[in-house]
């Protein structure tokens, strides 16, 4: 049987994500991972930089317009090509569009990690994660939290191989004016549904 994660993680799974959520219809699920910073580091594959950047540089496609004060674009770099790059804030209020609301994190908060289908299965995505888990404990933080939709296997397996612990569900349900959110903390005698 087909994973879930490879009918839904697509451009034409994520259109019609999108094509429901403007007609008022949303149905969103992610899991909560949390860290203690440190964590182990992963070095990035060789000719591969990593480090941050000036929103303004990047590529059309970064959607830098999402940033928030006080957030960081870390991003890698292989050769003259955007590998791959990531958000990263220290103590900040964030918009989780996922969940339809604002989220504060104490510690540091990772999201919108991307890799260019072009240099993925590479270790570049885990080089971005372990390089935020060090920015973030430079910052002052001692743990780190990023939020992952239940059908995204590539990205769950990416945070826990840097240490991340998946502690919540989230939900959040949206029928035009009605709306449902809820959290549930995840704990070993109770794992979450898929």
């Amino acid at each position: 049987m087909l994973p879930l994660w490879r009918v839904t993680r697509n451009r034409f799974g994520k259109r019609l994500h999108a094509r429901l959520d403007d007609l008022g219809v949303t149905v969103s699920r992610l899991y909560e991972y949390r860290a203690d910073l440190p964590t182990d580091d992963a070095a990035p594959p060789a000719g591969v930089d990593i480090g941050p950047a000036d929103p303004a540089a990047l590529p059309d496609g970064v959607p830098v317009e999402e940033l928030v004060d006080a957030e960081t674009v870390l991003t890698a770099v292989d050769g003259d090509a955007l590998a791959g790059y990531l958000f990263l804030s220290a103590g900040a209020t964030v918009p989780v569009p996922e969940l339809g609301r604002e989220m504060s994190f104490d510690g540091g908060y990772v999201r919108r990690l991307y890799v260019d289908r072009d240099h993925r299965q590479r270790g570049i995505a885990s080089a971005l994660v372990a390089a935020a888990n060090a920015a973030a404990a430079d910052h002052g933080a001692d743990t780190a939290a990023a939020l992952i939709a239940v059908d995204n296997r590539p990205s769950q397996w990416t945070f826990e191989s840097r240490g991340y612990e998946r502690v919540a569900r989230h939900a959040y349900d949206r029928l035009g004016p009605l709306v449902r959110r809820r959290r549930r903390p995840v704990t070993a005698e109770s794992p979450s549904p898929p």
